[in-house]
């Protein structure tokens, strides 16, 4: 259940995140992007250590990329803009790509991750701390 809230809160928490842009030199990057599939990695980790279960990492993440789904897939105002093939590419577009296939990959990374931290160790080979 904790998994599901966190899930939820990493979905709204990144999407009002991953619009965040910064202007460098005429360069526009997606900065807030890059930070929501952070915390979302971070979260999903952070959960699935917490419970020393690691099949909470993907459940973190997996119902984060549905809420984030039904975002992007609102027909009248879509809150994650994915369309890269509009004329001129918007930076906002970038970003929502970012966001939502960053997503997908950082939740298998971390369900990755989760799993190496918590495999169970062998009697012989110290533990790290």
């Amino acid at each position: 259940m904790a998994a599901a809230a966190v899930g939820i809160g990493v979905a709204i928490l990144g999407t009002a995140l991953h619009g965040q842009l910064w202007d460098l030199a005429g360069t526009t990057l997606p900065l807030g992007a890059a930070a929501a599939v952070l915390l979302a990695g971070s979260a999903a980790v952070c959960i699935a250590v917490w419970a020393r279960n690691v099949y909470l990492s993907p459940v973190v993440g997996g119902v984060a990329y549905l809420l984030v789904g039904l975002l992007a897939a609102s027909e009248d105002q879509p809150l994650v803009l994915t369309d890269l093939s509009m004329e001129p590419l918007l930076p906002s577009a970038v970003a929502g790509s970012i966001w939502v296939f960053g997503l997908a990959v950082v939740t298998v990374l971390a369900s990755m991750l989760s799993w190496w931290v918590l495999r169970p160790r062998r009697a012989g080979t110290p533990s790290a701390v």
